[in-house]
């Protein structure tokens, strides 16, 4: 039997009463979205009964254990047999559970319908067996992330440069930045801290932000459409938290790092940096924040914790009464360009900032470097600083090692980086 769990609003379902929630197994196989039949620990879509249902299944809700919080609804085969025929059922939160904590019980009934032994002359009537599931979920609020993937792009559709500049021998960014090829790691971190994830295959215009706590943006390089751009700042001022992992930016770089195709005997252009800052910027503008297209390298501490910036961008400009972490670097983009090594001191890696336009208003968390989340050449992870960034974006607490410094002022931002020609 097939099983598919979904969630209403903020709240998702959670069988066995683990305070998480969203799209889970109720019967036991601990993975996904199908059901063990005999209890032996895998699972299938076949027929453990008979050939048929001779009845629609039915929800019982336990009424007095709060079985009418979640809806039921089926779908089936008209036969079921050993390899084929389904019954699938699907859960939901139901709109009287929108700010209800608790679990939620029922049972399913249907019954299931065979022919007659054809061996055995007395035997006239089909053979009937009813069936009950019992149903046990955790109803939860949920706490959903928002993955960007419509602007993330690989090749081939064009040449994308990879995310870190030191690793020559893999010159493609061709892994797909998903959370489930390369960012894979970094979406288990999350599913085990509690996080739910859904990923956005469509623009911005395409989703209802009052369903999602954070939208979360890693290493894009499509562009944005203005009419994204409008509703994105419309959705912070109605509460949407925003999160932007950059990469490296640097239109004399990208020329340095073009390479003859012998396959199509041309010589290739990056289509853009490792991120594309200027769309990103152009993203960004209303809120009045901007990276540069500086490249640094260099390692350094955060707390108690390690860290590496691998071919980053930095931050150029930034609101007054935001925060902004600094460290000291190298600059990665002069070394491609001229040989030397060069550090630059007081480098804006990360800032946070609580937007005021009106009450109720979303946060907004940028860091200049996302491989520290990207599996294909990780060095050392940041998993643990995005954890503090989203309980910072979903429930303003402050990560108190981050900022043990001064402010920081920028200096005035006479350009943007502009888009190669």
């Amino acid at each position: 039997m097939v099983l598919t769990v979904g969630g209403l609003g903020h709240h998702g379902v959670d069988c066995w009463g683990t305070g998480t929630s969203s799209t889970v197994d109720c019967w036991g196989t601990g993975t996904s979205s199908t059901v063990d039949c005999w209890g032996t620990g895998t699972s299938s879509t076949v027929d453990c009964w008979g050939t048929g249902t001779s009845s629609t299944p039915r929800w019982e809700p336990y009424v007095p254990e709060f079985g009418s919080y979640i809806e039921v609804a089926f779908s089936t085969s008209a036969h079921l047999w050993p390899w084929s025929g389904f019954i699938a059922v699907s859960i939901t939160a139901s709109k009287a559970a929108a700010s209800w904590d608790g679990i939620a019980k029922g049972q399913v009934t249907l019954t299931i319908e065979s022919p007659p032994d054809d061996m055995s002359e007395e035997e006239k009537e089909p053979r009937q067996s009813t069936v009950t599931l019992p149903i046990r979920v955790k109803i939860v609020p949920t706490k959903r992330i928002l993955w960007d993937q419509y602007h993330n792009l690989r090749y081939p559709p064009g040449y994308f440069p990879r995310d870190n500049l030191r690793m020559k021998n893999d010159p493609l960014d061709w892994n797909g930045d998903h959370i489930h090829t390369n960012f894979r790691d970094m979406y288990q971190h999350l599913r085990n801290s509690g996080y739910y994830v859904e990923v956005l295959g469509s623009p911005f215009t395409c989703f209802d932000a009052s369903q999602y706590g954070t939208l979360l943006i890693v290493d894009a390089e499509e562009e944005y459409f203005p009419e994204e751009v409008t509703k994105l700042k419309r959705d912070v001022d109605n509460g949407l938290s925003v999160v932007v992992f950059a990469d490296w930016y640097n239109v004399s770089v990208m020329k340095k790092v073009k390479f003859y195709d012998e396959n199509t005997r041309q010589w290739w252009m990056p289509d853009t940096g490792g991120a594309n800052i200027p769309a990103i910027n152009n993203l960004l503008l209303p809120f009045n924040m901007a990276f540069s297209d500086e490249v640094f390298e260099g390692d350094f501490t955060i707390g108690d914790h390690d860290m590496h910036y691998a071919s980053g961008s930095s931050i150029a400009k930034f609101p007054e009464d935001g925060m902004l972490l600094t460290q000291t670097l190298k600059n990665q983009g002069y070394e491609v360009l001229k040989g030397e090594t060069q550090t630059k001191e007081g480098v804006p890696v990360l800032g946070l900032q609580q937007t005021n336009s009106q009450p109720g208003s979303g946060r907004i968390a940028l860091y200049g470097d996302s491989n520290c989340l990207d599996t294909s050449h990780l060095q050392k992870d940041c998993f643990w600083l995005l954890k503090a960034i989203l309980e910072y974006t979903a429930h303003k607490v402050l990560p108190t090692n981050l900022f043990m410094q001064e402010p920081v002022e920028l200096p005035p931002m006479l350009e943007l980086p502009e888009r190669m020609e």
